[in-house]
């Protein structure tokens, strides 16, 4: 594990690879397939954005961490926030935060939704991502919204933008990660008891 690449994740990303993401149907095998795309064309550096919207569970934050992994790698600079901690601190740390972000060759935003409901916080966003459309530096930001939802919520000009140089996948359709993941920790809730004695200590 590089020391980039644990300054740039959080510890619980560091494992969630492009080459150990399974898909589980035809949508999941598309934003896969589209992930290896971005990463094999290097497209953050020509201000290709990527953008994976659907419901929690779905595998987006698992395929953004995956390209981010891959772009250490390469050896380009990552910045890997998301939307909702950039609401923590006063208003000179989150400008702190938006200054470090922005000249990365890729910035992934993770967890963008209508919950960032501070003003103030929702504009510095939305200025990180003009910024970076300005420059021409890649960004991929994964939301729980639908597209309707996102659209409102990024804001008509900030969508426009986007959607010029922007992938959109949407994982819609998509069985959660985590129930099926939850299954494994609660079969033994199916289990009939038997008397097998004390459990052992």
């Amino acid at each position: 594990m590089s020391e980039r690449l644990i300054k740039v994740l959080p510890k619980g990303l560091w494992e969630r690879r492009l080459d150990n993401f399974i898909p589980e149907d035809e949508v999941t095998e598309r934003a896969l397939d589209l992930s290896k795309k971005y990463v094999r064309h290097r497209a953050w550096k020509i201000g290709s954005n990527f953008v994976l919207l659907g419901g929690y569970g779905t595998g987006k934050t698992h395929l953004a961490a995956g390209i981010a992994i891959e772009a250490v790698n390469m050896g380009d600079t990552v910045a890997f926030i998301t939307a909702p901690s950039l609401k923590i601190g006063d208003f000179k740390t989150i400008c702190e935060k938006i200054q470090e972000c922005s000249g990365v060759d890729l910035l992934v935003i993770d967890d963008l939704s209508n919950e960032t409901e501070n003003k103030m916080t929702t504009d510095k966003i939305f200025e990180l991502i003009n910024h970076r459309y300005e420059q021409g530096a890649g960004t991929i930001i994964t939301s729980n919204l639908n597209l309707t939802d996102f659209d409102s919520t990024v804001g008509a000009r900030i969508f426009s933008r986007l959607g010029e140089r922007t992938a959109i996948m949407r994982l819609e359709g998509v069985s959660s990660y985590r129930e099926k993941k939850r299954e494994r920790y609660v079969a033994w809730t199916k289990q009939p008891l038997e008397d097998q004695g004390p459990a052992e200590r």
